[in-house]
């Protein structure tokens, strides 16, 4: 029996319960990223952050062959009430990044980042656009590296989409700086939850350096399992390419990171043991462990890294 095409068709009913669900789980998985990014100070946190906070720290990383390595951090940012709140002052002190990837993308992202090194640092954030879904800034400074000075331009851009139980960012940031000239870093991360107890994320990445030959692409991998709003669980596996002259696995990462408020809601402890398999050392296994203590003080409305709409 044939059936015609009209009767095929379902009412035009509005929104469905399918629709609903939907919009619930895409607003959940939101909210989660935005959490745990606020919890653990990615770089998606960092980079959106539009409050007033201060960071004290000190880290310390050791891996077979190397020793210990023992760093401070500092970093205040003030959120200025000009402009109806979309201008940003952030100071940076030394820093505790680590060789942690032995790859070489690590070191020339560090060497023109200027974090190899001692530094200080200062710049103005112009926020454009602050949305859930959107975000669009504008960053100016200089920075001092070994007592040189320079100065950096820095146009970010983030936009999201939910597809089914997904949610899909994508990052475009390019920076220009005086002494060491400009760089393009492209971003897609996937993320979803998993049950009621997980959250996963897949990041896909490339990076490009003007004064470095071919790209530095990333595929990484993050299961995290949130057990209190004080304790988290991360289980990260990262894997560094480089595409001159030719395209080859640099380095495979392993990470487990516990993060954990201790004491008062601003004192943070974190805990990370990695094993890295780098192409350097013919992909042999090489442990490692960083520590950290951490002073957080920052607005409680941004607690959970939401933005305004």
């Amino acid at each position: 029996m044939e059936v015609s095409a009209e009767s095929e068709a379902p009412p035009d009913t509005g929104d469905t319960t399918a629709d609903e669900l939907q919009a619930r789980v895409s607003t959940r998985v939101a909210d989660t990223a935005a959490w745990l990014d606020s919890f653990f100070a990615t770089d998606n946190y960092e980079a959106e952050s539009n409050t007033t906070s201060l960071r004290l720290g000190v880290s310390s990383f050791s891996e077979r062959g190397e020793g210990t390595d023992v760093r401070a951090k500092t970093g205040l940012r003030l959120s200025l009430p000009y402009l109806e709140n979309r201008l940003r002052f952030s100071f940076s002190g030394a820093t505790d990044d680590f060789d942690t990837t032995d790859s070489e993308w690590e070191d020339i992202d560090e060497y023109v980042d200027g974090t190899d090194e001692d530094s200080l640092g200062a710049a103005l954030t112009y926020f454009f656009r602050e949305q859930a879904r959107r975000n669009v800034s504008l960053s100016g400074g200089v920075r001092f590296r070994s007592g040189n000075p320079g100065v950096y331009v820095r146009p970010r851009y983030r936009q999201t989409w939910n597809v089914s139980s997904w949610d899909l960012r994508f990052i475009q940031r390019f920076s220009w700086y005086s002494d060491s000239g400009l760089d393009a870093r492209s971003k897609l991360q996937a993320e979803r939850l998993l049950g009621s107890d997980w959250f996963f994320r897949t990041i896909t990445q490339v990076d490009w350096y003007e004064d470095e030959d071919g790209f530095f692409p990333q595929q990484n991998f993050a299961l995290i399992r949130p057990f209190s709003d004080k304790r988290v669980l991360a289980f990260h596996w990262n894997n560094y390419i480089k595409t001159d002259p030719g395209t080859v696995l640099d380095s495979t990462l392993f990470r487990l990171r516990y993060r954990q408020r201790i004491w008062r809601s601003w004192l943070w402890f974190s805990v990370a043991p990695q094993v890295v398999f780098p192409r350097e050392k013919d992909y042999e296994a090489v442990p490692g462990i960083m520590l950290e203590i951490e002073a957080w003080f920052r607005e409680t409305q941004d607690a959970v890294g939401r933005t305004r709409n």
